[in-house]
């Protein structure tokens, strides 16, 4: 019973260990992809910014009127406004994914640490009972009988009653 209890915790900590393997793989590409994700977008954005700007700008020129130069120039400080607002806004983001990406990474390390901790005090609560049962095993055979399994090497020296009854056995390592 121990042993499946152990066997299970370290079935659960080697998937927890894989687990977290790929969740930090997939974060490392996520962040990798994430600066020039951001840029593409930056650009298309402030490629269209700039192009409506310019138009308008040139219908202004054509205008030739004071007027379309004060608009030309409202319209530069505006893109120039936006494509600084797209990159506040694109630190933020790439921040905020930074931030929860390390929570889960700290969250599944210390996890795992837990059980790494929870995994050696079960082995040594079963090597504690190894060494007072000295091996031995108790069998269920499934049809009605019982045994007691001896460790190798171990050899049945003789058996015998003992005073209260109980019967014994004598055995030599």
């Amino acid at each position: 019973m121990q042993d499946d209890k152990i066997f299970g915790l370290m079935a659960q900590a080697e998937d927890i260990q894989a687990h977290a393997v790929k969740l930090q793989a997939a974060t490392e590409d996520a962040l990798t992809r994430l600066p020039e994700a951001a840029r593409r977008t930056f650009e298309t954005v402030a490629r269209e910014t700039f192009a409506e700007t310019a138009k308008k700008a040139s219908e202004g020129l054509l205008e030739a009127s004071s007027e379309a130069k004060a608009s030309a120039s409202a319209l530069r400080r505006t893109g120039l406004m936006q494509g600084v607002f797209l990159l506040a806004v694109g630190v933020v983001i790439i921040g905020a994914l930074y931030f929860v990406a390390k929570m889960l990474f700290d969250s599944r390390v210390t996890e795992l640490a837990e059980l790494k901790a929870a995994i050696r005090a079960e082995e040594s609560t079963l090597a504690e009972l190894r060494s007072k049962t000295w091996g031995l095993e108790l069998v269920n055979y499934g049809d009605g009988t019982r045994g007691i399994l001896l460790p190798r090497g171990v050899k049945v020296d003789r058996s015998g009653a003992m005073k209260d009854g109980r019967e014994a056995i004598v055995i030599k390592p």
